[in-house]
């Protein structure tokens, strides 16, 4: 008796060791397991994330530089009348940009006001929303002396192409109080033909960055921010950490200075922190920045281990009771039968080691037994299939099934695991998608860019180029370029270009304005999409044999608001809606080009009559050589006249008063004895006006204008005024230049009589 008590002590007291084992091997086992999962899956979303956040800035950048060749093409095409379109484009980008705060435009002062000659100087133009209609700004700085601005200094003197900013607390009123007042600034210069003419400031709001760090679905308090390259934290899950140093709030976390090797250097690196913290830094590469941002991806390792606590807990509350049942049917029983305990024992064994392939259901005549078998082989079915699941869905099969009858909290807790597990990979899957659609584009874009950037001269083989890229990207079998011509008043589209079946093809084809598909798109100025293709339309020759296409896409070439052809692809596969979309944005920079192409040509020519004129102007210069050797002699003869002229009326004003006016009736010369008989200092005759100095009331004043008014005319006039105790009459007469025109006006005024003065 004493012996089995004995037996049985040991039996639970092994059972109890083997318990706290298999408890701190799975616990352990557990935590490990999840805690390197977690911190794979936080490092695999966060370098997802940084491209994404790299990709958005990327895409502010390209928006900046089209922006900026606008402006430059606006200011190479309108000169100083470019200011009303330059604003039209701010305002229309930021009514379509809802994560621009402000667009800021600052011109060079001579670049836009054609007497400024100064170096310095500059117009300041702001545009923002408020109360949902578009604001402009104009401010001017630096009239009077140049002030170093960091940003627009670097630009200005060409160290960089572009600035990008850290991010930083904006408390303007237009900043909308949904929106964050942190911002950050994309700086551009504007180049005109190699010459800085201005800078364009394209303020963001940093919302769309933290909605992206708040859609990463990490499991274990996984939470990402960002530290700027100036060192600072922004998108921090705790704010008070928000527009600090990275160093400062994690103090002590880099004991090596390594981490700051990492942020500088923009690597990729990680460490522990504190003993309950994991951080993992991924640089974000924005391009034409120096030193890049960095992803922090913090993950907290003391709520995985409560994790693995709860899990492990769950399993052994299942345990617990089948080991309890067990212990207490060996108590009552171990006297009758110790065989149900060694096959109980067998059961346990094989569930401990995972072989649940080799468990057989245990029966038994005895019923109080058999219940006991049937709660243990309950268990095992149980743990089996709960077991199953987990391992199938471990090995990537997520659409198994899994209906327990008795769901307990471990189940639930699987099926709730599996049910976010499907819903990560169905948004994986679409992030995917659209990112390789999004590649897509810039890719398309980067190559075509090539083509756009030649040196075009031949406006049928950029055509051939353009229209064969696009066929072959868009993965279609034929397309066309037509380009508008105009003759006279005569306007038509041409087909300049046309690719089949990878060969060049000589057409010809005039397509009249609102004629055809081509025509009507042309005139309307909108895209035209046909999956429904008419009949004897258009059919696409292969080595298949002529197929009727599946859809045809005409997008019009506009720029400025003017057709300058049209691009018709047809294609046996459907041409989908990001294809169109990426059709569309090309259309206009390839119209630009087609348009400074037409320009180009133009220019040649005139080039050649240009010359053709410069040799007809050599000739007749060696003609006016002579002619201008003749007009010196004459003009050495007239000065010789000039000089009597000048001596007679010195002789004159002894006695007369001789004034010189221009067309206006302001005085011009005075001659100085003409001043010592009127007793007027120079200073108050010279460049005033006559009806000022006479000091007339308003009547006289408009007597006056009609006066001078005749004078300018041709006809002479006289007048007569009593100056000291002298009476005048004073004559007026025009002079002309020698094409006719008002030249000045002389004036004489000779002394009649001596007044007598009463008293």
């Amino acid at each position: 008796m004493k012996t089995n008590y004995k037996n049985i002590g040991f039996t639970i007291l092994g059972i109890m060791i083997i318990y706290i084992t298999i408890a701190t091997y799975l616990l352990y086992s557990d935590y490990s397991s999840t805690l390197q999962k977690t911190i794979k899956t936080s490092d695999y979303y966060a370098m997802h994330k940084a491209e994404q956040i790299a990709s958005y800035v990327d895409v502010s950048f390209a928006n900046a530089s089209t922006l900026s060749e606008v402006l430059a093409s606006a200011k190479k095409r309108l000169d100083y009348n470019l200011l009303p379109f330059a604003e039209d484009c701010m305002k229309n980008f930021i009514i379509e940009n809802d994560n621009v705060s402000s667009i800021t435009v600052t011109w060079e002062f001579s670049a836009v006001c054609p007497n400024w000659t100064k170096p310095y100087g500059r117009l300041v133009e702001k545009s923002f929303m408020h109360d949902g209609l578009p604001n402009l700004l104009r401010d001017t700085v630096d009239l009077d002396g140049e002030y170093v601005s960091e940003n627009y200094f670097q630009l200005k003197n060409g160290a960089v192409h572009v600035l990008f900013t850290n991010p930083y607390n904006n408390n303007a009123e237009y900043i909308s109080k949904n929106s964050s007042r942190i911002c950050y600034t994309i700086d551009t210069r504007i180049m005109l033909d190699g010459v800085f003419i201005g800078m364009i400031s394209i303020e963001h709001t940093i919302d769309d960055l933290y909605d992206m760090l708040k859609s990463m679905p990490l499991d274990y308090a996984g939470r990402p921010f960002i530290v700027a390259n100036n060192g600072k934290i922004f998108g921090h899950s705790n704010s008070k950490y928000d527009n600090t140093l990275f160093l400062d709030a994690y103090y002590g976390v880099d004991r090596n200075n390594e981490l700051i090797k990492c942020l500088s250097d923009g690597i990729v690196g990680s460490t522990e922190y504190a003993d309950s913290t994991h951080l993992t830094l991924i640089p974000i590469y924005v391009r034409d920045n120096g030193r890049p941002w960095t992803l922090v991806s913090e993950v907290g390792t003391t709520r995985i281990f409560r994790q693995s606590i709860i899990k492990v807990s769950q399993f052994f509350i299942l345990t617990f009771f089948g080991l309890a049942a067990i212990v207490l049917f060996t108590l009552i029983f171990v006297k009758r039968n110790t065989s149900p305990l060694k096959n109980i024992q067998d059961v346990i064994r094989k569930i401990d080691l995972g072989e649940y392939d080799k468990i057989h259901l245990l029966e038994s005549a005895d019923d109080e037994i058999q219940e006991c078998y049937d709660t243990v082989n309950t268990l095992a079915l149980k743990i089996s299939k709960t077991s199953e699941f987990a391992n199938s869905m471990g090995q990537g099969d997520l659409n198994i099934q899994y209906n327990p009858e008795n769901p307990n909290a471990l189940d639930i807790a699987l099926l709730n695991m599996q049910k976010n597990l499907v819903k990560a990979q169905y948004e994986e899957e679409n992030r995917k998608k659209e990112n390789e659609k999004l590649s897509w584009s810039q890719n398309g874009l980067a190559q075509l860019g090539e083509y756009l950037r030649m040196n075009n001269t031949d406006i049928s083989e950029f055509a051939y180029n353009v229209v064969s890229f696009l066929v072959k990207y868009l993965d279609s079998l034929q397309g066309g370029l037509f380009v508008t011509v105009q003759e006279g008043e005569t306007k038509y589209l041409n087909l300049e270009a046309a690719y089949a079946f990878d060969r060049k093809k000589q057409l010809e084809g005039r397509v009249e304005f609102g004629e055809s598909l081509v025509g009507r798109c042309a005139i309307e100025k909108k895209s035209i999409f046909l999956t429904d293709v008419p009949d004897g339309y258009l059919y696409i020759t292969s080595g298949l044999g002529e197929n009727k296409p599946k859809c045809i896409l005409l997008v019009p070439l506009v720029f400025e608001d003017e057709v300058h052809g049209v691009i018709e692809i047809a294609s046996l596969n459907m041409i989908e809606k990001y294809q169109q979309q990426f059709l569309e944005n090309v259309a206009e920079r390839i119209a630009s080009t087609i348009s400074n192409i037409k320009k180009n040509i133009n220019s040649a020519e005139l080039l050649e009559k240009f010359r053709q004129q410069s040799d007809a102007l050599a000739i007749r210069q060696r003609e006016v050589e002579q002619s201008i050797k003749n007009i010196d002699k004459s003009r050495n003869e007239v000065s010789l006249k000039e000089y009597e002229i000048d001596a007679i009326i010195d002789v004159l004003s002894q006695d007369c008063i001789i004034m010189r006016y221009d067309t206006d009736g302001r005085v011009t010369d005075i001659r100085d004895l003409t001043l010592e008989q009127t007793g007027y200092k120079p200073s108050e005759i010279l460049g005033h006006y006559l009806k000022e100095i006479l000091a007339m009331t308003k009547n006289d004043m408009e007597n006056f204008d009609i006066f001078w008014n005749e004078i300018i005319q041709g006809v002479k006039q006289t007048r007569k005024f009593t100056r000291g105790e002298t009476l005048y009459r004073e004559t007026f007469s025009l002079i002309s230049d020698e094409k006719g025109r008002p030249y000045k006006v002389i004036s004489v005024a000779v002394p009649i009589k001596k007044t007598v003065t009463k008293n």
